[in-house]
């Protein structure tokens, strides 16, 4: 297991670090050639610097007078706090950033869709003339005119709809899953580590600002941790716990299906490591209700319980694997490695707003830190699967950051508490009557922390 676990690690490591620097844009010349990077790198060059530096500096002033003793939150108070402030900095960038409009299509059709489903209707009726009012990821069925999308997210919406406040159905699942982190990440290690991932998700400017849109990743998120939650809340899960988690994974798999493999893949392998086949079964009845439900739907508006509505509109084009794409574009193995060198750049960028590399951490745990618990080995195959699964996808694509990959988001937070935690414990056995190292690491992290939201995070508000 732990020989398992460093390797997973040491992959993701070389992902986060060799993958970036790779010139795959530049020899592609595709239609997503990703973010310009080397005035990132320089800037982040800088900014590493300056906050190694300042680390040091206190670190070495610290040597010379005690440190006072900070009171230690009380974690259900702390997290508390840090959601209601998450959901309405994400109301707020709702309505003063985007002023309460889907602004991508795929808000738009999905919103379309929900108001039929507030109408009591699976299906908008037909527009005439459909010229005129059909819009990308939209389609007419013999069922009426609707979105391509799976419905786990069209039924929050519909749900804010009838509520009359569609657009605060994500900020309050944004708050939703910060507490989830918690509960996720206090279940894999311990309530330390958990209020820090709570923390650095609330932190977030990429969390931030897809849980202030319309989009479906923020619901599929709150799903994907949901079950996770029931899984690893405790020790051994029962089959209360268990039938949770197979529904929100069905949950998951109605709204963003390939997203719901990623979420799936790290529950597998516990199961398989624990010898408990039994649970599969389990957590199968918990998924039945909504799958059920989700085949209902398909088959009304689709005509088959299997047929989604991605191919039902697109055609098997719009599958996995490589071949020609809905738009006529060539999809190869060399455009799927841009797309990944795309993606895990903009996690750098965009993930935090800090003046280093977002990820960098992540990296250097993985290979400094050796991991080799097995929630270690939890939290890696999770990520792993993310950009594996979406090699295969075809299209890249970017809103407010890397959003295919946004199942990685609560991830990114767990680990780099984990690294995080490693990082302040290792110092506290390293330091001597030269530089307390562990105030090094704690002035560098709130340098990171204060330079981000003050420095950058405005810009991109």
């Amino acid at each position: 297991m732990a020989r398992l676990t460093r390797s997973v690690w040491a992959v993701i490591a070389a992902l986060l670090v060799v993958v970036p620097a790779l010139p795959f844009p530049a020899w592609l010349g595709g239609p997503d050639s990703g973010p310009i990077w080397t005035p990132h790198v320089v800037a982040w060059g800088l900014g590493t610097l300056v906050v190694v530096v300042a680390g040091v500096l206190a670190g070495r002033l610290a040597t010379s007078s005690p440190l006072p003793r900070l009171p230690e939150p009380r974690p259900w108070v702390a997290v508390l706090a840090l959601a209601v402030a998450f959901a309405g900095l994400a109301a707020v960038a709702a309505d003063a950033v985007f002023a309460r409009n889907p602004h991508l299509t795929d808000e738009m059709a999905q919103l379309l869709h929900a108001r039929a489903f507030a109408a009591g209707r699976l299906a908008a009726p037909r527009p005439e003339p459909p010229e005129f009012f059909l819009i990308t990821h939209t389609g007419l069925t013999e069922a009426g005119w609707v979105s391509q999308y799976p419905p786990g997210q069209t039924v929050l919406l519909a749900a804010g709809l009838l509520a009359g406040a569609a657009w605060l159905v994500n900020p309050l699942l944004g708050g939703v899953s910060v507490v989830l982190v918690f509960l996720f990440a206090r279940g894999l290690y311990d309530s330390r580590t958990g209020l820090a991932a709570g923390f650095l998700y609330s932190v977030s400017a990429w969390a931030l600002f897809m849980s202030a849109s319309y989009m479906n990743h923020v619901a599929t998120v709150v799903y994907a941790l949901a079950a996770w939650t029931a899984v690893w809340a405790a020790p051994a899960p029962g089959r209360r716990r268990l039938l949770l988690a197979g529904f929100f994974l069905a949950a998951c798999a109605a709204t963003r299906p390939l997203d719901a493999v990623a979420a799936a893949l790290p529950v597998g392998v516990w199961l398989l490591g624990a010898r408990r086949p039994g649970a599969a079964g389990w957590m199968a009845l918990g998924a039945f209700p909504v799958g059920l439900a989700w085949a209902w739907v398909n088959t009304t508006l689709h005509g088959n319980p299997f047929t989604l509505g991605y191919t039902a509109l697109y055609g098997p084009e719009h599958g996995l694997g490589f071949h020609t794409d809905p738009w006529g574009l060539p999809f190869t193995p060399l455009t799927a490695l841009s797309n990944m060198a795309a993606a895990v750049r903009r996690l750098h960028i965009y993930a935090y707003e800090w003046p280093i590399p977002a990820l960098l951490p992540l990296a250097l745990w993985g290979v400094i830190g050796r991991p080799q618990m097995r929630s270690d080995l939890v939290i890696g195959l999770g990520f792993l699967a993310v950009p594996l699964l979406y090699f295969f996808y075809w299209h890249s694509g970017f809103y407010l950051g890397p959003r295919l990959y946004f199942l990685t988001a609560p991830l990114v937070a767990v680990g780099t508490a984990r690294a995080w935690w490693w990082a302040w414990d290792r110092s506290r056995a390293a330091s001597g009557v030269v530089v307390r190292w562990d105030v090094a690491v704690a002035a560098g992290s709130a340098a990171v922390l204060v330079w981000g939201w003050i420095g950058l995070f405005p810009k991109r508000w």
